[in-house]
């Protein structure tokens, strides 16, 4: 290596540390308060997104099954909304997300009072239930 190149390769050698170390950095103080931002699964299961309660394994106390009855009058968008979510398969299984046990103990609280609107006889609310929005 001749020797006007030597200080030019040692100068760029020595500057390429403190680069890295600065990109590093920069690239910590991006990510770290993303990291942060998700907030708790508590927080998101009573907080103010009903929907996005459901999809947490938290238990609701804000957003229980007569809430959820509520939602059927109310907002009906909101209820058909859940209603599909629940059903996903898999969505349920094994208590994973217990709030969609909320939208189907309100489905079902809302179909056995509709039965007993109609005055049904037993055999026939049978049927009706077997038609549950969650049993295809």
């Amino acid at each position: 290596m001749s020797t006007s190149i030597r200080p030019a390769v040692t100068r760029s050698l020595r500057r390429r540390p403190a680069r890295v170390v600065l990109a590093t950095s920069l690239a910590a103080l991006l990510v770290a308060p993303l990291a942060g931002c998700r907030p708790e699964p508590a927080a998101v299961a009573n907080g103010d997104d009903p929907l996005a309660a459901l999809r947490v394994s938290v238990q609701s106390t804000r957003y229980t099954d007569q809430w959820w009855q509520q939602q059927a009058q109310a907002n009906p968008t909101l209820w058909r909304q859940a209603v599909d979510y629940c059903k996903t398969p898999g969505i349920v299984a094994d208590g994973a997300k217990p709030n969609c046990g909320f939208v189907q103990l309100a489905a079902n609280r809302l179909q056995v009072d509709s039965i007993a609107k109609r005055g049904m006889r037993t055999e026939d609310a049978a049927k009706q239930i077997d038609r549950s929005l969650f049993n295809p």
